[in-house]
């Protein structure tokens, strides 16, 4: 998270109780640098960040921002997350000719996943705080807009126990096989498909516009959403580990989900993310 000093936000406060003594009182040279000062101070200097409000699924609550990536300017903060992964090869594709490229991430006041292919293979990319940071219970938004309807394409927003459990926590994940699906999935500790609870939720504009994929985990209990809206909630075996999230762009193989690329399938493609807001209380 990143925020401005508070001193320039106090030199100028202190500047303006001095111009405004000299409403009531006669201006002297001195007096009238201040108030040149104050007039320079607010014309350059950017307003201060306001407070942001809670989601209002988290409204009225005690939670408050402890993670915040906005991805202002041009270069990834390092210190917050990897491009590389927990595990050294694509995480969610088996597709044996896909590999993620730092050069496939890049940030532009705002971040963008590119897949791109060259012959029969494919170059992608992941952000992951696997290492950096991770996190047990709170409110997850990611602001996102979805790469292209494609065979193939594979976008994922996820988080993973940091024990290599098959604990797992889906936040929204699209296939390119089943174009106009968002499902959000919890998988539990007895496997990877075993028990898992999931919602599927169809839309027409996941790679047209930006969305906010969200997710309340709570003791016991996890609770998905979309733009704010509920899209289900669940119990029983839910992960109660520290759990790192990972934002990843794959392109799946002939026995993924997603199925595999065809002539059709657009390269290059995007998969951007405008921020990542983890709350806790």
């Amino acid at each position: 998270m990143h925020s401005r000093s508070k001193r320039h936000s106090l030199c100028v406060e202190q500047l303006e109780s001095r111009a405004l003594l000299s409403i009531a009182l006669p201006l002297t040279p001195q007096q009238t640098a201040v108030d040149a000062i104050v007039a320079a101070a607010r014309h350059q200097l950017p307003p201060l960040p306001s407070t942001t409000p809670l989601p209002s699924p988290i409204a009225g609550t005690n939670y408050k921002l402890i993670f915040d990536d906005e991805f202002a300017g041009t270069k990834l903060d390092t210190s917050e997350w990897n491009t590389v992964g927990p595990w050294g090869h694509p995480v969610s594709s088996t597709l044996a000719g896909e590999t993620y490229s730092a050069a496939n991430v890049t940030q532009d006041n705002g971040l963008t996943i590119t897949a791109e292919r060259t012959g029969n293979t494919w170059t992608t990319g992941i952000i992951s705080t696997n290492g950096l940071e991770q996190w047990r219970y709170g409110f997850f938004d990611i602001r996102a807009k979805m790469p292209p309807e494609a065979a193939g394409f594979w976008p994922a927003i996820w988080m993973s126990g940091s024990n290599s459990s098959t604990y797992e926590l889906d936040i929204a994940e699209a296939w390119g096989n089943d174009p106009g699906v968002i499902a959000q999935t919890t998988h539990t500790s007895a496997g990877q498909y075993i028990g898992q609870q999931q919602v599927q939720t169809t839309g027409t504009t996941w790679s047209s516009e930006y969305h906010d994929y969200e997710m309340l985990w709570q003791p016991g209990r996890v609770t998905f959403y979309i733009d704010n809206v509920e899209t289900a909630s669940f119990t029983g075996d839910i992960s109660n580990e520290f759990m790192y999230l990972m934002i990843n762009f794959d392109v799946g193989g002939p026995n993924d989900f997603s199925g595999p690329a065809n002539a059709s399938t657009p390269s290059p493609a995007q998969f951007d993310i405008q921020y990542v807001r983890v709350y806790q209380d």
